[in-house]
């Protein structure tokens, strides 16, 4: 298998503090064409990074030293910590449920059936590449915000938080024309079609100014402001 197809299937990272269960587990992994990489302790584990291909941690719960779950627990809220599966040898439920209760992905009691630990962290895997392919499209998005001009950032905001372009306008000391404009534009920049679509990026990171209350004094959610900001779209221009 080649470097690119191994990078695709992911990486397994296994911190096991038993030789015989590194050997076992590596031999089983780049059977199944894995790229693999064995720790005898947490503190040999490299720094979580942010990465391009997928990848997932089999962590012993019971190690010298700083324990599996008390490592866990110290990375737990790194947003790059690749999803973790615990083995160990003892039935520990309190242990197996305070670590899915933190995060973990799986619990697996040792020695785990080959073929269920290779569904497992082929599911861990899966879950890991559509993480990665989700931030890389928000990473994206976020690129493309930064390219917005201040007027523009402003109107989008003012959109989504319900505004007619006849109240933009005024709010913002400018005439109908230009708020379609700069509107025109933010949606050009940030690849949108529609002004849904332009609402809900505003209302996912933050650029949205505090909603306007509707009729019924209930505050809009993004389809009602994006079919709000739509209403007046042919009103006179002129200002």
């Amino acid at each position: 298998m080649t470097e690119t197809s191994l990078a695709t299937a992911g990486l397994v990272q296994v911190i096991d503090d038993d030789l015989s269960i590194q050997a076992s587990l590596a031999t089983l992994l780049e059977a199944a064409g894995y790229r693999v990489a064995v720790y005898g302790a947490t503190a040999e584990l490299p720094a979580i990074t942010p990465r391009d291909c997928p990848a997932c941690i089999l962590l012993d719960m019971e190690m010298p030293g700083l324990n599996g779950l008390e490592f866990y627990r110290q990375l737990a809220g790194h947003a790059d910590l690749p999803p973790v599966i615990f083995l160990t040898a003892h039935g520990d439920v309190p242990a197996s449920v305070s670590a899915i209760k933190s995060g973990a992905f799986d619990f697996l009691l040792k020695p785990a059936n080959p073929q269920h630990l290779l569904q497992v962290i082929a599911r861990a895997l899966e879950f890991d590449r559509e993480r990665i392919a989700s931030r890389a499209i928000d990473d994206s998005i976020r690129r493309r915000i930064d390219s917005l001009s201040l007027r523009e950032r402003q109107v989008v905001g003012l959109v989504a938080g319900g505004r007619l372009n006849k109240q933009i306008a005024r709010e913002l000391g400018i005439t109908i024309a230009t708020v379609k404009v700069h509107r025109g534009r933010a949606m050009t920049k940030l690849e949108v079609d529609s002004v849904t679509q332009l609402v809900r990026i505003a209302d996912r990171f933050g650029l949205t100014t505090p909603h306007v209350a509707n009729a019924s004094g209930q505050t809009m959610g993004a389809d009602e402001a994006a079919d709000t900001a739509g209403d007046d779209d042919g009103e006179d221009s002129s200002d």
